[in-house]
């Protein structure tokens, strides 16, 4: 068994690297047991950069030349149109679209619309042949009411059933003779009506003219009594009809 002499310390840069290994028994060795190996490594330790030992890139040496980044142009980070360079000039009428930013516009002519000479025609104009002249239309061309119509064809109701109209101003009250038969409210001057049940009579009311929704028919029982468990029910929609039957004892329903 042999011992081996630890080799010298790492050298300083620049010092030579040989070393050489000593071989020796363990114990009771002579000197002439001695023998060494030498060892060479290749010569001086090289010496190294600065950055070897500071792993900064700024103590690297020939480092490439960084480009610096564009100055960008205002529109860049805005997007805003009024931040561009060399714009064109536009018109106003482009930004408002208005006739009146036009230039050159043609010449309007001044035009009176009318009946008479040195007018343009419009409408009715007896300077145009065949039109249709306001005086000479009978009333229902503007009203489309079926009251202005003239020769209007006789109502005729069922056999045994009666149609009493009214026409004159004031309450009405229903007649015996009213029963099974229509009730029309048809006044000549409209007005709110109050219509006086009659005990005993089936009877339908009508709002002949039309008009209930600004002069309302109200149905009133006899003293005492009731339509349908209220003292009196109204009649407020255009041409409304209500069928009203008798219980007697001044009770009425409606139908």
């Amino acid at each position: 068994m042999v011992d081996f002499a630890a080799p010298p310390a790492r050298p300083d840069a620049g010092q030579s690297t040989d070393f050489t290994y000593v071989i020796r028994p363990r114990s009771g060795a002579t000197p002439a047991g001695l023998f060494q190996i030498p060892v060479q490594t290749g010569g001086v330790l090289p010496s190294l950069a600065t950055v070897a030992t500071t792993g900064n890139y700024a103590d690297l040496i020939n480092k490439p030349a960084i480009l610096t980044p564009p100055t960008l142009a205002s529109v860049a980070t805005t997007g805003n149109y009024t931040d561009l360079s060399h714009i064109p000039a536009l018109a106003p009428v482009a930004l408002s679209g208005n006739y009146a930013d036009l230039l050159n516009k043609p010449a309007s002519g001044n035009v009176t619309v009318g009946t008479t000479a040195g007018t343009v025609a419009a409408g009715n104009d007896s300077r145009i042949v065949g039109a249709a002249q306001t005086s000479s239309l009978a009333t229902v061309a503007t009203s489309g009411s079926y009251n202005d119509l003239t020769n209007k064809p006789a109502t005729s109701a069922p056999p045994g059933v009666t149609i009493r109209t009214v026409t004159a101003a004031g309450p009405v009250t229903v007649q015996a003779s009213d029963a099974g038969g229509f009730l029309v409210i048809n006044k000549t001057v409209g007005e709110p009506t109050v219509v006086n049940l009659l005990d005993g009579v089936r009877v339908t009311i009508k709002d002949g003219k039309g008009d209930a929704a600004t002069n309302p028919i109200t149905l009133t029982p006899p003293a005492n009594g009731a339509i349908d468990g209220q003292p009196t029910k109204v009649m407020d929609s255009a041409y409304d009809a209500l069928g009203v039957l008798s219980y007697g004892g001044g009770k009425f329903g409606l139908y």
